[in-house]
């Protein structure tokens, strides 16, 4: 009697725990993408410690589906629709960057997007920063998120093993009246319909979290992009000389493309590989071919005035180097030295009686420059850079027409990336360049078949190109 009296006891006393459970709903948490040159280690301690505490972290690939359904660019762009849409109590967000001194920070948001609380962390290395936050983080969580209506600080995961009471006499519970088959059958396809949602949603984060943890460090360093961009050429002489034994053809003007085309079309791609925080390579390159241009003359009566002389042309440009990295809070400064190579060619059409003879370009240079990409919000950064080239080789130019040329050049450009929810480092890239050749042809008037005082190789350019960023 007595052991049948501690087995009752000790059930409702269970039950009564479990109910208390029910009752009490853990904080669901979204963890907004971290800032930062380390922003993500200090986001994948963040997950892992509310994960242990018993907290409810919204997948990303389930943030990513509703800021698409919502039309947003994130959730910060309404804290309040976002948590709607999650069934989230709160918003985490961070950043960690620095080089002598990392500092780690994070705030912390209700439904609403208000403000919870501040946290920070320094130390004199990432590892380091990680070691202070990892030491109280949990409490500071457990501290703040208590402090949300209907919610209660949770328990760590791992519970002790309740002990097993001896199994007493007691009764079944009395069963809910059977509902009507319709109503049943339909409650039941609600049931494991829920039941299939969850475990699929369940299953997917698991396998996106493991994929994006093994992508991302495969891919940890790289800063790549490809695209398509749209450019421009003009090449003009200046001081021709036009007596009829020394002029330089009747050209004095060549551009790309012809009139019917708003820009001529090239295929670019560019990657950059930091092998380590300060110090990487680069490569880029970019492909033309097929495009149609025109020669203009400024002689009187010459054919290429009344119709316009059009030529195939090819194009291409390659350029590899290393390059150096700092940040500074939101702001990424470069800079790069290295190898730049643009040849240009034009082609002549056969049976041409008045072929070109503005000569072919193969520029070789050392490229030197800086750049800069600044953090304007999570999901917007201006971009921008100039180099300086120092030409070495010219090609035809300079071996056919002006073998005693030398010359100089000069490119800038400027731009935004728009992060894509897609993918966690996907971007879109706007870009718009302008890069500039300044020749001196020294000829000698005496022998020299072509004269002229100099020339300039313009090119204006806009790429529109898919980015992937994991630094």
């Amino acid at each position: 009697m007595r052991g049948a009296l501690f087995g009752l006891v000790a059930s409702m006393a269970l039950i009564s725990a479990r109910a208390g459970d029910a009752w009490a709903q853990k904080p669901r948490v979204v963890v907004e993408q971290f800032t930062g040159t380390s922003g993500d280690k200090l986001r994948q301690a963040v997950i892992k410690m509310l994960r242990s505490r018993g907290y409810d972290t919204v997948p990303d690939k389930a943030v990513a589906v509703a800021e698409a359904n919502l039309g947003l660019m994130s959730v910060a762009d309404n804290y309040a629709v976002a948590a709607k849409e999650l069934k989230a109590s709160a918003f985490l967000a961070g950043s960690m960057a620095g080089t002598t001194k990392v500092t780690a920070k994070l705030r912390l948001k209700d439904a609403s997007g208000s403000p919870l609380g501040d946290e920070a962390w320094s130390g004199p290395t990432i590892a380091r920063t990680l070691v202070s936050v990892d030491s109280n983080l949990g409490a500071k969580l457990d501290e703040h998120l208590g402090s949300l209506k209907g919610n209660t600080k949770p328990e760590p995961v791992a519970r002790a093993k309740e002990p097993k009471p001896e199994a007493p006499p007691v009764a079944s519970p009395t069963p809910e009246p059977e509902a009507p088959a319709p109503v049943a059958a339909k409650k039941r396809a609600r049931t494991a319909e829920a039941e299939n949602v969850d475990a699929e949603a369940t299953v997917a984060a698991s396998t996106d979290d493991a994929d994006a943890g093994s992508t991302s460090n495969l891919l940890h360093g790289l800063d790549a992009m490809i695209g398509l961009r749209l450019y421009s050429r003009n090449h003009t002489y200046k001081d021709l000389d036009l007596t009829p034994s020394k002029q330089l053809r009747p050209t004095q003007a060549y551009s790309l493309p012809k009139n019917s085309l708003p820009g001529a079309p090239s295929i670019v791609g560019q990657a950059d590989y930091f092998f380590h925080p300060y110090v990487g390579v680069s490569l880029g390159g970019a492909y033309s071919v097929g495009v149609y241009s025109k020669e203009e003359s400024q002689i009187q009566g010459h054919p290429c005035n009344a119709t316009a002389c059009i030529y195939r042309t090819s194009s291409y440009d390659l350029q590899l180097g290393v390059k150096g990295r700092y940040t500074i809070a939101t702001t990424e400064l470069t800079a790069n030295v290295g190898y730049d190579r643009h040849v240009f060619k034009v082609v002549p059409e056969e049976g041409d009686t008045s072929p070109p003879q503005v000569a072919g370009v193969d520029l070789q240079a050392i490229r030197a420059g800086v750049g800069a990409r600044v953090v304007v919000t999570p999901t917007l950064a201006a971009l921008g850079g100039v180099n300086y080239l120092q030409v070495f080789r010219f090609g035809e130019i300079g071996v056919d027409y002006f073998p005693n040329m030398k010359g100089r050049g000069g490119e800038g450009y400027a731009g935004v990336a728009f992060g894509l929810p897609w993918m966690k480092g996907l971007e879109a890239r706007a870009l718009a360049d302008f890069r500039r050749y300044v020749f001196t042809l020294n000829p000698d008037p005496t022998t020299a078949e072509r004269v002229a005082g100099g020339a300039v190789d313009q090119y204006i350019g806009i790429t529109l190109a898919v980015g992937y960023r994991n630094l």
